[in-house]
This record gives C-alpha cells, structure tokens and sequence, in this order.
C-alpha cells in the first residue's frame, strides 16, 4: 500500500479503526483496544493480524518499516477501569479487548463503539464508546470516551464522560486507563520499559507518565527514542508506574507516585482521575492524550507565552501597559526575548510566570507588533519555547 494522506476509518465486526499518517486505533465494542483483524487500508505490524495500538513514526507505507504496537506483544494487558465507593464499601470493574474483564461487584452491559462524523474526516478521526456500568449495589453509570485522531499528529485525544443514571448519589469515583508497555518488541526489543512519573497536576499542573525501552537501532531508524505517555492537565489527573494487571483504580498500586519517580521492568503505567460524590443525573467529565513520540511531547510540554495589553488603540504618545503571562515559571524570560517593531518598550519588570511592560508606539505607526520567537525562554526541565 503507498502511504495514507490524512485520516481513515473504517468499522468491522462491531468495532472501529482509526488511522493518520503515523497512528492505527483499532477500538473493540467493549471500549478496549485491540482488534483481532484489520481493514482494508489500514497496515498493523508484521507482528500482530490486527490492530490495538501501531505507530509508525516516519509514516505507514513510507521510510523506515518499524511500526510497532504497545499493547499486543507478550501478554497483552490494556483496560479501562471504574471504581466506585460508597459509605465503607467499594466495587470495582476493568474492561479489556486482549483479555477478560476483572470485575468486583461491577457488570459492563449495552456497550458499542462508533464513527463520529461531526468533522471533516480527512483532518479529524473521531470514535465514541458508549457503555453501561451496573453496580450491585443497585447504582447505574453511563460511560462515554470519545476518541479523536487529528491529521499528522503523534497522539490522540480521550474525552471521558461518566454520568451517575441512578436514584442515589455516588460518594467517590475514580476512572482509570492503564496497559503494561512492550513498545520496541516487535522491532527486535525487550518488554521490559524504563518508567517515569514525569509530573503530577497536584505540584506540576499536569499529569504525565512515560515509559521508553530505548532500543537503539530504534533510535537510530527515526532519530528520537520509543516513547509512550499519558498526559492531562486535569488538576483531578495522576499517574502512576507499577503492577501489571490493574482492574481496580481504588488499589493502592493505583495511587500517585511522586514526581520523578523511575523503574524498569516489565511493569504497567496508568492516569487516574478522581472525583468526590456525585448526584444523581450529575456527570464527570475529563480528558488525556497518549502520546507516541518523544518530540511530540517535548513540543506538548513547551513554555508558552500569551501578551495582553490594557488598551486597543493608542494615539501618539500615549503608552499601553503590556502583560507577558507564561505558562509556567522562567528564570531567563527578559526584555531581550521580546521583538517590537513600529514602537518601544520599558519598564520591564516580573518574576515566575508574570511581567508587565509599556509600549509606546513611535509618531508615525499605524500598527505595533511585538513577537516572543521560539527558543527564547525556558522552564525549569529546561524545555524552551
């Protein structure tokens, strides 16, 4: 096959493939990953008839022929999970397409996955299960992700809505996703991965886990290492490495681990997300990515810089009052970094995240640009603009 422009989708046997130039999905019914065999159009790897999770970073169909999948090698073990508390009691659920659902007091019914055709298909690829969760003690879930795939990009979107469909209020939930790594298998690696808790959204802002085997003919082909990740910027996100099998979100392996901490082995990564009680007809609503490259994340997790001013229109010599806002603290951001053409600046001042300046446009300006150009600033993991 020559290499895909754009996006694909296609559904079979009740579930649904999504693919870009460098990623393949293949959703099952029950919301897992995992799909036993292959549309037409879509590619896979040499190591598995279907598709879970393939990347191919310099495109399907062109350069190197390295495309791997993080889920299906080995054993297999990729799930969502649910877990709920109520009162002094708690009952758990994990769904999985490789392999059997683990449940504690928790039933999984009326489940589909589906194409959504609300955007263009060759920009955005978009999949939304649809699933059930009966609780034994009589409560009810709706569960909803919304997976999206954009053109050329190296990771995707899951949106997730839960919504509490019975009479009671629920006291605690917690939604959990969570696979064991075996990234570079089937380009000649090992399955064990080097795991690190990057940040968590309680002391970083973000939730971020990672896990790279770091093969090096792998790095050597395309130039950047393997590397998966879970992200969020949900302040109720956060991350974890350890365990392998992890159908219950409420266990301890499930907890956050502290930012920077690191393991290697043949061993599970997973976001969580938490939430206090919720009413009856209330929802939960949450995001993450997965991201499939090592630059992609770099460029994620970038400083960036937004500039406002107290004014919208100067007349000559008058002066505005510019706020430089940065997405997370810099020690080297200053006056230097900042472009002005058609007026001048002064009175720079600020720390952290935070400055303030005055602009003055010169007499015969009709229009004052001021530019932050790339690399100019960095943040304390010493990632630049």
């Amino acid at each position: 096959m020559s290499q895909p422009l754009g996006n694909r989708s296609e559904t079979g046997a009740g579930a649904v493939f999504l693919g870009n130039e460098f990623i393949e999905l293949g959703i099952a019914q029950n919301g897992g990953f995992g799909v036993a065999t292959k549309p037409l159009g879509f590619y896979g790897t040499s190591g598995y008839p279907g598709v879970a999770m393939s990347v191919d970073l310099d495109g399907f169909g062109s350069g190197q022929d390295l495309a791997i999948d993080y889920f299906v090698p080995g054993n297999p073990e990729e799930r969502w999970s649910i877990g709920v508390t109520q009162g002094t009691s708690t009952y758990w659920g994990g769904f999985a397409s490789l392999n059997s659902p683990i449940v504690n007091g928790v039933s999984l019914i009326g489940q589909s996955v589906s194409i959504i055709a609300d955007t263009p298909p060759s920009i955005t690829s978009r999949a939304k299960f649809i699933g059930t969760l009966l609780i034994s003690d009589g409560s009810q879930l709706l569960v909803e992700v919304t997976h999206s795939l954009e053109a050329g990009k190296k990771y995707f979107t899951s949106e997730v809505r839960i919504t509490n469909q019975g009479s009671a209020s629920i006291d605690g939930l917690r939604f959990m996703r969570s696979f064991d790594p075996d990234n570079v298998r089937f380009a000649g690696g090992q399955f064990t991965t080097t795991n690190v808790v990057q940040a968590q959204a309680s002391t970083e802002g973000y939730s971020l886990v990672s896990a790279s085997n770091g093969l090096a003919t792998y790095q050597l082909a395309y130039g950047e290492p393997d590397f998966i990740g879970y992200w969020s910027d949900d302040p109720r996100s956060h991350v974890y490495s350890g365990g392998f099998t992890n159908p219950n979100p409420l266990d301890a392996v499930a907890d956050a681990d502290p930012t920077g901490f690191t393991e290697t082995g043949d061993v599970a990564i997973g976001i969580v997300f938490s939430t206090g009680t919720l009413a009856p007809g209330e929802s939960f609503e949450t995001s993450y990515r997965t991201i499939l490259s090592a630059t992609e994340a770099s460029l994620l997790l970038a400083p960036k810089i937004a500039v406002s001013s107290n004014k919208t229109a100067l007349k000559a010599g008058e002066a505005a009052t510019l706020t430089f806002t940065l997405s997370e603290p810099s020690t080297d951001f200053d006056v230097s970094d900042v472009t002005v053409v058609n007026g001048t600046i002064s009175n720079f001042a600020g720390s952290g995240a935070s400055y303030t300046a005055t602009f003055v446009p010169t007499s015969t300006a009709t229009a004052g640009v001021l530019t932050v150009e790339s690399n100019k600033f960095s943040n304390s993991d010493g990632l630049f603009n």
